[in-house]
């Protein structure tokens, strides 16, 4: 479900933007009539049983031209999980969630009088906090995962609409949403659900509108950096005052250019995380661009809503997700 967000590095294709640096955009020779005849990525399936639950995660990665847009799809199957509560980090990543088994609660930490917010269709905005969801019974679904500039481009509007919302899918979208949402449910099994997921995405970016290029190329020079580029060198790259880019570059990725290196950097280490040796807090640190262990232990528990050694604790296998 939505723990993280996966990242490809792989990006095809490129217009010219101002000055010498380039602006990923799909080819145009790449549309919907040209889908059918592209080898779809290989899925990959995750499955656990235990006392704690049964669950099922299926991976795949969105047909190549589409991954500067696009981080991932993930279909999903939850049976007699407990506790039924998991916990989402913050993320740059804007998530498409169409639920066909219980809905989904949503809860804000920052905010718990507002109390739980069932949805099953709906996307969640980049957010610079983490959340907590929760479920009843089984729960199955689709998860798309979109980059900020995928999702400005794919749902048309600007991105500090979104930011730390979950907003009804149909809200956002209209009747193409509303229609997606019945298709997939209706597809009988995730290849197909992904396959239709590639057509859809390629449809929307074909009539969508170009986002400002110095945001654009601001966005990419931070994703290429994992957000190590300074922000008023940035600035004076792209042209704009670093007031101007900080507020361009808000509306339109949702979150503030340092926030945004900040959570690059998170996400960084949280991949570190997921590997088989992990290194001490003192070397992860080191290795992800925090000045020292409590830089990057004060950024997890803002992050994360944990310290990092009682976050890994709480991580469950296969694909679980991590408990709220």
């Amino acid at each position: 479900m939505a723990e993280r967000r996966i990242r490809n590095a792989q990006v095809q294709g490129s217009i010219p933007c101002s000055g010498s640096y380039r602006v990923q955009r799909l080819p145009e020779a790449i549309g919907p009539a040209t889908l059918p005849a592209m080898t779809p990525p290989s899925v990959r399936v995750v499955r656990h049983e235990s006392h704690l639950g049964r669950w099922e995660t299926v991976f795949r990665a969105p047909a190549l031209p589409l991954r500067p847009y696009i981080r991932g799809y993930k279909g999903y199957v939850c049976v007699g999980a407990r506790p039924n509560r998991r916990r989402a980090v913050a993320t740059t990543d804007v998530a498409l969630i169409v639920n066909f088994g219980s809905p989904l609660g949503l809860t804000d930490p920052v905010d718990p009088g507002a109390g739980v917010d069932y949805r099953s269709a709906f996307v969640a905005g980049p957010c610079d906090r983490y959340s907590l969801y929760e479920w009843t019974g089984e729960t199955d679904g689709v998860q798309v995962d979109l980059t900020a500039i995928g999702a400005r481009l794919i749902l048309g509007l600007p991105m500090d609409e979104l930011t730390n919302r979950a907003i009804e899918f149909e809200d956002v979208g209209g009747a193409w949403a509303r229609g997606l949402a019945e298709r997939l449910h209706d597809e009988p099994s995730w290849e197909a659900r992904f396959a239709l997921l590639d057509s859809v995405v390629i449809s929307r970016l074909a009539g969508a509108s170009e986002p400002a290029p110095a945001v654009v190329r601001a966005w990419q020079r931070l994703e290429a950096s994992g957000g190590r580029v300074p922000i008023r060198a940035l600035a004076d790259e792209v042209g704009y005052s670093h007031e101007h880019l900080t507020r361009r570059f808000r509306q339109q990725v949702g979150l503030p250019p340092k926030t945004f290196a900040q959570l690059l950097r998170f996400d960084r280490l949280m991949r570190r995380l997921e590997g088989r040796n992990v290194a001490t807090w003192a070397d992860l640190a080191s290795q992800c661009g925090y000045y020292d262990q409590a830089h990057l232990i004060r950024d997890f528990r803002r992050f994360a809503g944990t310290p990092p050694g009682e976050f890994m604790g709480l991580r469950l296998p296969e694909g679980g997700g991590v408990l709220g």
